[in-house]
């Protein structure tokens, strides 16, 4: 299962989301006996920050892919500055896939007032 913390990205830079993987068995169940490759691959407009597991004594270091703990994997979606879907696919070892829709969008940019003087411009 992936729990996006958002699915709508400021297309600013700096936005993320931080994307939990859950390995569930037929029944919902957290598989956590089990360790698993987890692979990400990332597409559109987005920029895939890292990977991790939550383990502390991980020590992988790898940019696209982690072993499962626990049953748990974590990637971290970075925007880019444009605007448009991002795809994140994610897969194991045993074959089976998962693919997640992210989006980044500008029009949800905050307004900044520049106050001088007593005036006010919206920059």
């Amino acid at each position: 299962m992936l729990t996006p913390t958002k699915t709508k990205l400021l297309a600013d830079q700096y936005d993320v989301s931080h994307v939990h993987v859950q390995l569930l068995d037929k029944k919902g169940e957290l598989v956590n006996s089990n360790v698993h490759k987890v692979h990400f691959e990332l597409a559109g407009a987005g920029t895939l920050l890292a990977v991790d597991n939550g383990w502390e004594m991980n020590v992988d270091d790898s940019l696209d892919s982690v072993d499962s703990h626990q049953g748990r994997a974590l990637a971290i979606i970075q925007s880019t500055e444009k605007s448009g879907d991002i795809t994140l696919t994610v897969s194991l070892d045993n074959g089976l896939k998962q693919v997640l829709n992210l989006s980044s969008d500008r029009s949800d940019k905050w307004s900044i007032y520049l106050c001088v003087n007593g005036m006010t411009w919206l920059i």
